[in-house]
């Protein structure tokens, strides 16, 4: 699965990698007992097999050996419609432009990506109108190295995941998401300027290829707080290379750019102290505003 993935295929993996739902089922068109690994008890509980016997395997289960052909069938591939999200109100702050800001230019199309450990919400926004297009959110293909962010720190740690593997993973699947936006919308992908992540400061560190070992121990610094600027092609992504990515400032090793954009989004800077912001999700962030500014943590 991860090299399909870095491959740009995106398969189903409704149990996050971990050989339970059966979705990913991929048949080895060559010799199944020789260009793989045997199929482990958790294929054999899903599989039955005579199919065992013909080659069908779960793709997140499959260790390769040597180099092999595959026969994908339709329904393990990860469909669009499936993962489509709804989409957003914008705060009205963010709806209020100038007449400046309709005159489209040539790359009028921007990309907000929301990096979670979990999955990965990617939305198409029409700078000129400041509104958005089109939406949609995908399974993070990390999570078969497990969970939450210990668990992908622990990855680079002890399992040999380096970096570059994970960010791999990351890149190819939002390459995937914004693709299959723009082509629902018939929008040209060379339109697209612009890239903002958002995302824990784990999911950070990793798209950007850097190593997030420093977070999981102490004193559980990031290697940078900053933003961070680069072009598309610097981390590989295919849609345009030439992209502009930035993504939010961190506050810490656990408060990322997500509880970031969350605030900026609220506007918590105009709230009345005792506001509170929660972001519930895999890593989960609380924000709150107080007399003399913010307090947060995860």
């Amino acid at each position: 699965m991860e090299a399909l993935v870095a491959a740009g295929v995106m398969l189903r993996s409704d149990c996050g990698g971990r050989g339970r739902c059966g979705k990913c089922r991929v048949r080895l068109a060559d010799d199944p007992h020789s260009a793989a690994d045997p199929p482990d008890e958790r294929e054999q509980n899903v599989i039955k097999d005579a199919d065992l016997e013909a080659g069908w395997r779960l793709s997140c289960c499959t260790r390769v050996r040597e180099p092999l052909r595959l026969e994908i069938p339709e329904g393990s591939l990860l469909a669009p419609e499936v993962v489509q999200k709804g989409l957003p109100s914008l705060p009205a702050q963010f709806v209020t432009s100038s007449r400046a800001a309709q005159q489209a230019p040539s790359s009028a199309y921007g990309v907000a990506v929301d990096l979670g450990t979990t999955t990965i919400a990617v939305f198409l926004c029409d700078v000129a109108n400041r509104s958005v297009a089109g939406s949609m959110s995908v399974r993070n293909p990390q999570a078969i190295f497990g969970d939450d962010v210990i668990s992908r720190i622990g990855a680079v740690l002890t399992a040999g995941a380096d970096p570059a593997r994970l960010q791999k993973m990351a890149v190819s699947a939002i390459d995937w998401a914004v693709s299959s936006v723009c082509r629902r919308l018939g929008i040209d992908r060379l339109r697209i300027g612009s890239m903002v992540v958002v995302g824990n400061s784990t999911m950070i560190h990793l798209l950007l290829g850097e190593d997030p070992s420093c977070i999981g121990v102490f004193p559980y610094a990031p290697r940078f707080t900053h933003e961070q600027a680069r072009s598309g092609g610097d981390i590989g992504l295919a849609f345009n290379p030439a992209v502009r990515l930035r993504t939010l400032p961190l506050i810490s090793g656990f408060l990322g750019a997500d509880i970031v954009g969350a605030a900026l989004a609220a506007d918590m800077t105009a709230r009345p102290p005792g506001t509170l912001l929660v972001d519930v999700g895999t890593n989960g962030e609380i924000l709150l505003r107080t007399e003399t500014g913010f307090a947060a943590t995860s």
